[in-house]
């Protein structure tokens, strides 16, 4: 369940119980008003009438209730984003360095709070500006990935450049059906470190339409050895890959990394992150994990 059925749910459950107190006061007018008439309409029926009075009353009220904080949410997603894109701007000028990982977390949150047909006219709205924001900075929140995996993607998945799913128990297997995933064609950054997926996931990762799009590729603690680096020498297509962190994988040796030499991607790679520079490593890739 999303932000958007949990904020109905919340409010629906607010003023059906007000609508409880509205029932409970219709009934009892009807029942006194029955005895001094002489009137004896059915204590069932007149219960359900003043139901559906209340239920109707409350649901009318949770839906507007609902309207106005999705404007609200809106109109903040809005002036984040162009916030964001202003820092953006600034950001390029040389000797400025502007973090705005706080903004896009707010973004993502209240996307998720609107109505999908809102949240696609809000997104709509500012796609320019969210576009000036560095594409690594536009992770997808894990609850978004898992969505989408499930086939049933939130309306703001084309907004998102980068995936983040650190210890989440992926094998070679789950990471299939990520990269097959027709809703990821827009990444560029893909982390899946401290996961199981092996020489295996690495293939399936370099294998896939994905990686040709890639510009970082984050494989820390992943169980990698050798053979999967001499593979992808081999195997892999020329990408814009510039970033390939590799740290906690002790089976990778000197000679995986030289091997690292002869992939077509190595001219576009500008940082290779290892636990420490082995002998005969291709030292003006590696770099040491802090």
């Amino acid at each position: 369940m999303n932000l958007y059925a949990r904020k109905m749910l919340r409010y629906l459950l607010i003023f059906v119980a007000v609508g409880g107190c509205f029932i409970g006061g219709i009934v009892h007018i009807i029942e006194v008003l029955s005895k001094m008439h002489g009137l004896f309409a059915a204590p069932t029926v007149t219960g359900l009438i003043a139901f559906a009075v209340g239920a109707g009353a409350g649901a009318w009220l949770a839906r507007g209730a609902v309207r106005q904080e999705d404007r609200g949410d809106a109109s903040h997603v809005v002036s984040t984003a162009r916030s964001m894109a202003s820092m953006a701007r600034d950001s390029r000028t040389p000797g400025r360095s502007l973090t705005t990982e706080g903004d896009w977390s707010r973004i993502c949150r209240l996307l998720d709070r609107l109505a999908p047909e809102t949240a696609e006219g809000v997104i709509g709205h500012c796609k320019d500006e969210l576009e000036e924001v560095d594409p690594e900075l536009r992770v997808a929140p894990v609850s978004w990935t898992l969505q989408t995996l499930a086939g049933h993607p939130p309306v703001a998945w084309d907004i998102v450049r980068a995936i983040h799913l650190r210890r989440r128990g992926l094998d070679a297997n789950a990471v299939a059906t990520l990269v097959q995933c027709p809703h990821l064609s827009a990444i560029v950054a893909l982390d899946l470190s401290e996961n199981p997926v092996g020489d295996a996931g690495l293939g399936i990762v370099t294998a896939s339409p994905l990686f040709g799009r890639m510009v970082t590729l984050s494989l820390c603690e992943c169980g990698l050895t050798d053979r999967g680096l001499e593979a992808l020498a081999i195997d892999a297509p020329r990408t814009k890959l510039h970033t390939f962190h590799l740290v906690n994988n002790p089976a990778v040796t000197a000679a995986g990394l030289r091997a690292l030499e002869r992939t077509p991607f190595v001219a576009a790679l500008r940082q290779l992150t290892t636990d420490q520079p082995p002998e005969g490593a291709p030292c003006t890739l590696t770099t040491l994990a802090p």
